[in-house]
């Protein structure tokens, strides 16, 4: 409710006063990302040459905080069940009530939190292996997980997956818009997965052509630091075109919604979309 609440101030002050005073709104007191480029005259068209105005978490001082914050939310999930988590959850229902133990790709996955989520609500007997492909300098600060929970694994690439193993659910998680070339990018990753089932989550869609942004992330919790980069708005119609191309097929799911991300006159959904490949393929 009170979220809702926020969410009607903004559109108030969107419509009566002048960008600034939206934008201080959005990022300090509803501290959401925002998007810079999306008037007319303020667009972003070379994904490089907007990459070298973002810190991207270079800032080492940036990492860590990011890195603790996320741990924290890891911890957290073992006493509690969010609202994202259900879309996460839900989505893994199918496949876990069809398999013995699910062998996992966590695109984007951090420190790891959506692994202790399905250990705490599955069981350890649901997971075979989960791989978390992440940033080589977050890959190196939990190289170390393994050696306490052997099935949770850390990659740099998807490549880097064992190619007798076979995966059974690829996940994607608030990290496709911030690829160069997201269909690209998501065809290639899904080639060399071949994944039963796909579930892309937390990422801006929209029935347009791609559009480059500039995003402003949430503020660290504690801390004034606030990284930005360079993310897209993406063409969901392509992306399911892309899919459909390689063998997939649009499974309906209820959580088309998720958080709001803000543009320069309203409020575009995160969108989830899910994906299985067809029988016989």
């Amino acid at each position: 409710m009170f979220n809702k609440i926020k969410g009607a101030i903004f559109r108030t002050l969107d419509k009566f006063f002048p960008r600034p005073v939206t934008d201080w709104y959005v990022m300090h007191v509803m501290n959401m990302p925002l998007q810079l480029g999306g008037g007319a005259k303020a667009l972003f068209t070379d994904y490089h040459e907007l990459k070298k105005q973002c810190t991207d978490f270079d800032d080492q001082k940036g990492i860590e905080r990011y890195l603790k914050s996320r741990r924290d939310a890891a911890e957290a999930h073992l006493s509690a069940v969010g609202p994202r988590d259900q879309i996460f959850l839900s989505a893994l229902a199918i496949p876990l009530g069809q398999m013995e133990a699910l062998n996992i790709v966590d695109f984007g996955g951090s420190s790891g939190e959506k692994y202790y989520l399905l250990k705490k609500t599955a069981g350890l007997n649901k997971i075979g292996s989960y791989y978390i492909v992440e940033q080589q300098k977050i890959v190196d600060a939990f190289k170390n997980e393994a050696l306490v929970e052997p099935k949770l694994k850390y990659i740099s690439a998807v490549t880097q997956v064992p190619g007798h193993e076979k995966i059974h659910y690829l996940y994607i998680s608030g990290a496709l818009q911030y690829m160069e070339n997201p269909v690209e990018f998501l065809k290639n990753m899904v080639r060399s997965l071949k994944p039963v089932y796909v579930l892309i989550n937390r990422t801006p869609f929209w029935n347009k052509p791609d559009r480059l942004i500039k995003q402003l992330d949430y503020k660290i919790p504690g801390s004034n630091y606030r990284s930005s980069y360079t993310a897209w708005i993406i063409d969901q119609g392509q992306t399911e075109k892309a899919m459909g191309d390689l063998g997939y097929d649009v499974i309906p799911f209820a959580f088309n919604m998720d958080a709001p991300y803000i543009m320069g006159h309203g409020l575009l959904p995160y969108k989830s979309l899910f994906f299985k490949l067809r029988a016989g393929l």
